[in-house]
C-alpha cells in the first residue's frame, strides 16, 4: 500500500508540473498543485485580453511546502507606480483585504519570484486590465518549496582565556573553532558556516572546523550561524536564527611603570638599587560590527533583493528596540539614478523602516558609476544611515558634480550628481521599529522600481548604541606578584618585598562601565651593591598577574674599573714655570675622569696650595721660599690611578750694586767708578754734563749734578736692579790778578798782591827767588 500511495504521489506530481494554468477573467478558484505553467488568458503566445478582472489561488498539494512562482517574463500597461493593467498578490489562501494586496506588479519587469508567506503555503492573484492597451501579460513556473525550518549552531569548548603572545609566557592570537555539533531539525545537511569572529571580520566556510587570527589582545565574541542545504526559500541555504557564541580573551600585558634604565653603569666598589614597578592594563571588547558579502542589484522593475545579518545572542533575551537603541546602518552602493530605488530596514519580526525612498532623480551613489548596465560594478561608495544628526537625502548639499576612480574600475564615470559619503538621517524616522526584537535575522531589502540602470550592495553593516548590547565586557587582571632573579657573579638580592596600590579604570582602554575596572600597581625594590669586579651582571624581574601571564625586563649592569686619568687643562708652561720670589704662580689646572676618592698635590713651596671643585683642581698662591720645587699631582682610591709632575722656580731678586769713586770733578776731568757687583752696565741719566764709559770711566762735561746708574741685568724672572751714584761738576776759577814791584835787586824783597784771595803762592824756580 505503501509503494501505491508514493507511485500516487508521483503520478499526481508529474501531472502537476505538465498543467498549465491559464488565469481566465472571473474567478479560476483554488488549484493545489506543486507544478505547472502559469499564465494570462491570452497563453504564452498571446496577450491578455481587454477588461480583465480575475483571480485565482495556488496551494501546495504537499502539506506543509509553500507555493513559489517564479516568473520568467512580465509584461503589463504601465510603469513604476503608474499601473493600468496590474497583478495584486495576496500571501493567503484568499483576498484579505481587497484594497491593500502585499505586492502590485505591472510594466516590463526582469524575472523575479514570489514565495508563500502565509502558514497555509497558499498566493492569491488578482488581475486587472483596462479597455486601452493590451500587451503580452506573463509566463512563469509554479513549484513547492519546504519551508525553511532554521538549523541550528553548535559551538563545541568554552570561554578561550589566553596570554598576549608578547607575553613571557605567551599565547596566540590564532585559535581553532569546531562547529560539528551543528544540525538541521529538518534533516536537510549543513552546508556552511558563516562566523562573525568579532574583530570586525567575517568567514564563511563549507566545513565545521576552521582557525582565525585576531589582531590583537583584545575581547572578542565568536558568533556563529549556520545554513542548511534546503534551498527553497534562499539560494544560499535556510539560515538559522540563533548564534552559538564563544567568548575569546587574549589578555592585556601589564605596564612597566617605572624609570629603572635598562642599562645601568657603574664603576667597580659602586652600589645602586633597581625597582620594577608593574600597572594592570585594561581591555573593553570593541563594539560589535557587521558586515555582508556583495549584493549584485542587476536592472528589474519592482523587483526586491535582500541581504540579512544574523544578530541573535548579542542583545538580552528580549530586549527591543527604544529610543535609546535606535541602529545606525551602513552600506556600500554604486548604482545609477538614485531615485530607481529603495533602501529598506526590515527587524527581524517584519517591522521595518524606510532608510532611502526613491529620492536625488538622476543622481548615482558612489564616486565613478559605469552607466553601462553591463553587470559590472563602478567605484562604490559608503554611506550611513541614521534617526538623526546627518543629513537629508533631499539636502542640496548632499550632492557633489566631482566623480572619482578607483583601483577596480577602470572604466568611464557617468556624468551627473553624485550623493556625498556621509552620514544622512532615515527617510523615516526609526519610531517605526519601538519594540521589535533586537535578536535576530536583521535585512535590508532594495527594490529597484524602473527599468534601466543596475549596481551592486558591496555590503552593509548595522551597529546599535554600545549600552544596548550584553556582551560588551571588560576585563582588568591584577598583579599578583613582582619579583627579582640573577644567576652568575654579581651581588646578591637583598630580601625582597612587593608592595601593592589599588588603582581604578588603568587604562588604556576605556571601561566598559567607569569605575568598575580595578586593578593594582605592584612595586618591588632591591639595593645591590658594592660591585667589587668589573664585568657584565643581568638582573631580571618579572611580574606574574592573576592569569598566570607573565611579563619580563631585564637590567644590565655595567662594571668598569675605576680607571682615573688627570688632563691639564691650563696652558702647557703653566706646569714648569719660575717666578720671583713674593710674585704670584700662574694657575696650574688639571681635570679628572673616573671616581678617585681624592686628588693629592705634594712637594709645593710655601705659599702655594691647591683645591678641588668638581672634577677640577686649581693649584695657586704667592710663594713665601726660594728654591725649585718639583711637585706631584695624583688621583687616590681608583682601580688605576694617575700622575703628572711639574716644576715651581722661585729666584730671589738681586741686591743693588754698591758705587764707590770720586763723586765731584771739575769740567773736563774725568774720574773712574767701580761697582760692588760685576755684570752690570753703565749709564749716565744726562750725558749733558756727564758721560760714563762701559767700564765706568766718568769724564765731566759740564757744571751740574748727575746720576751715574749702575743696572744689574732681570734674572730668573727677577726684574732688573739699578744702583744710582750722584756725580757734581764744577768749573775752573778766573785767574787772579798779581800787582806789586817787578823787578827786584838780589837781596831785596817786595810783597805783591792777589786780586783773589785764598791762593797758594809758590815760585817756579827758588834757586832765582
Amino acid at each position: 500500500m505503501r509503494k501505491l500511495l508514493l507511485l500516487f504521489s508521483l503520478i499526481a506530481t508529474l501531472l502537476g508540473f505538465s498543467q498549465t494554468y491559464t488565469m481566465l477573467n472571473g474567478a479560476n478558484g483554488t488549484i493545489s498543485t506543486c507544478g505547472g505553467t502559469f499564465v494570462d488568458n491570452g497563453g504564452s503566445s498571446m496577450n491578455y485580453s481587454a477588461n480583465q478582472s480575475s483571480t485565482i489561488t495556488f496551494c501546495p498539494t504537499i502539506p506543509g511546502n509553500k507555493i513559489k512562482i517564479s516568473f520568467s517574463s512580465f509584461v503589463t500597461e504601465g510603469s513604476g507606480a503608474t499601473c493600468y493593467d496590474y497583478l495584486d498578490v495576496w500571501y493567503s489562501s484568499t483576498i484579505t483585504n481587497p484594497t491593500s494586496p502585499d505586492a502590485t506588479f505591472c510594466g516590463s519587469l526582469s524575472p523575479f519570484e514570489l514565495i508563500s508567506t502565509d502558514a497555509t503555503g497558499c498566493i492569491t492573484f488578482r488581475f486587472t486590465s483596462n479597455s486601452s492597451i493590451q500587451k503580452a501579460g506573463w509566463v512563469a513556473t509554479i513549484s513547492c518549496i519546504v519551508p525553511c525550518n532554521p538549523p541550528i549552531p553548535v559551538l563545541s569548548g568554552s570561554t578561550i582565556v589566553t596570554c598576549s603572545p608578547s607575553s613571557a609566557t605567551p599565547g596566540s592570537f590564532t585559535h581553532s573553532f569546531n562547529a560539528s555539533g551543528s544540525y538541521s531539525p529538518s534533516g536537510h545537511s549543513i552546508s556552511s558556516y558563516e562566523w562573525i569572529w568579532g574583530d570586525g571580520t567575517t568567514t564563511t566556510t563549507t566545513t565545521p572546523t576552521t582557525t582565525h587570527t585576531f589582531p590583537s589582545e583584545g575581547i572578542y565574541d565568536v558568533k556563529l550561524s549556520v545554513r542548511d542545504n534546503n534551498y527553497g526559500t534562499n539560494p544560499l541555504g535556510c539560515l538559522s536564527t540563533t548564534s552559538a557564541i564563544r567568548t575569546v580573551k587574549i589578555l592585556p600585558t601589564p605596564l612597566f611603570i617605572d624609570s629603572t634604565s635598562p642599562t645601568i653603569n657603574l664603576t667597580v666598589g659602586q652600589s645602586t638599587s633597581l625597582t620594577g614597578s608593574v600597572k594592570s592594563q585594561t581591555i573593553t571588547q570593541s563594539t560589535p560590527s557587521f558586515n555582508t558579502p556583495p549584493l549584485s542589484l542587476p536592472d528589474g522593475t519592482g523587483v526586491s533583493y535582500t541581504s540579512s545579518l544574523n544578530l541573535a545572542g548579542f542583545f538580552p533575551i528580549g530586549q527591543t528596540v527604544s529610543a535609546g537603541c535606535y541602529p545606525t546602518i551602513s552600506f556600500s552602493m554604486e548604482h545609477s539614478f538614485a531615485s530607481d530605488i529603495s533602501i529598506e530596514l526590515i527587524a527581524p519580526n517584519g517591522q521595518s523602516v524606510m532608510l532611502f525612498n526613491r529620492h536625488g532623480g538622476g543622481s548615482n551613489f558612489g564616486t565613478c558609476v559605469n552607466g553601462n548596465d553591463d553587470g559590472v560594478p563602478g567605484c562604490p561608495a559608503t554611506y550611513s544611515v541614521t534617526n538623526s544628526g546627518g543629513v537629508a537625502w533631499t539636502s542640496s548639499t548632499c550632492y557633489t558634480n566631482t566623480s572619482t576612480s578607483c583601483s577596480t574600475y577602470s572604466g568611464p564615470c557617468e556624468l551627473g550628481q553624485y550623493y556625498i559619503p556621509q552620514l544622512y538621517n532615515s527617510t523615516q524616522p526609526m519610531s517605526s521599529l519601538i519594540g521589535a526584537p533586537m535578536n535576530g535575522l536583521w535585512t535590508i531589502k532594495v527594490t529597484d522600481y524602473v527599468v534601466f540602470d543596475d549596481g551592486v550592495l558591496t555590503g552593509w553593516g548595522i551597529n546599535f548604541p554600545n549600552s544596548c548590547y550584553n556582551t560588551i565586557t571588560s576585563v582588568t587582571p591584577l598583579i599578583n606578584s613582582v619579583n627579582w632573579t640573577h644567576t652568575g657573579l654579581g651581588p646578591a638580592i637583598s630580601p625582597q618585598s612587593t608592595t601593592f596600590t589599588s588603582v581604578t579604570d588603568p587604562g588604556p582602554d576605556a571601561c566598559a562601565v567607569l569605575g568598575t575596572c580595578i586593578g593594582n600597581i605592584a612595586t618591588n625594590t632591591i639595593n645591590l651593591g658594592p660591585f667589587l669586579t668589573p664585568g657584565t651582571y643581568v638582573y631580571t624581574v618579572t611580574a606574574t598577574d592573576e592569569y598566570l601571564c607573565q611579563i619580563k625586563k631585564n637590567i644590565t649592569i655595567i662594571v668598569t674599573g675605576n680607571i682615573c686619568t688627570l688632563t691639564q687643562t691650563s696652558a702647557p708652561a703653566t706646569s714648569n714655570q719660575t717666578i720671583c720670589f713674593n710674585s704670584s704662580i700662574t694657575p696650574i689646572t688639571y681635570n679628572y675622569t673616573g671616581s678617585p676618592s681624592n686628588i693629592n698635590v705634594s712637594s709645593l713651596p710655601l705659599g702655594v696650595s691647591y683645591t678641588t671643585i668638581g672634577n677640577t683642581t686649581t693649584i695657586s698662591g704667592t710663594p713665601t721660599t726660594s728654591g725649585i720645587y718639583n711637585y706631584t699631582i695624583s688621583t687616590i682610591g681608583c682601580t688605576t690611578n694617575d700622575t703628572k709632575n711639574g716644576t715651581i722656580i722661585i729666584n730671589n731678586p738681586s741686591a743693588p750694586a754698591t758705587i764707590s769713586g770720586t763723586n765731584t770733578l771739575c769740567v773736563g776731568s774725568t774720574s773712574s767708578l767701580t761697582a760692588s757687583i760685576s755684570g752690570g752696565t753703565w749709564a749716565s741719566a744726562n750725558t749733558a754734563i756727564a758721560t760714563v764709559s762701559a767700564s765706568g770711566v766718568v769724564t765731566a762735561v759740564a757744571s751740574g749734578s748727575v746720576s751715574i746708574d749702575y743696572t744689574i741685568p732681570a734674572s730668573g724672572a727677577c726684574p732688573a736692579v739699578v744702583s744710582h751714584y750722584t756725580i757734581t761738576v764744577t768749573s775752573p776759577s778766573a785767574p787772579a790778578t798779581i800787582s806789586g814791584t817787578n823787578t827786584l835787586c838780589v837781596g831785596s824783597t817786595s810783597s805783591l798782591t792777589a786780586s783773589i784771595s785764598g791762593g797758594a803762592w809758590a815760585s817756579a824756580n827758588t834757586a832765582i827767588a
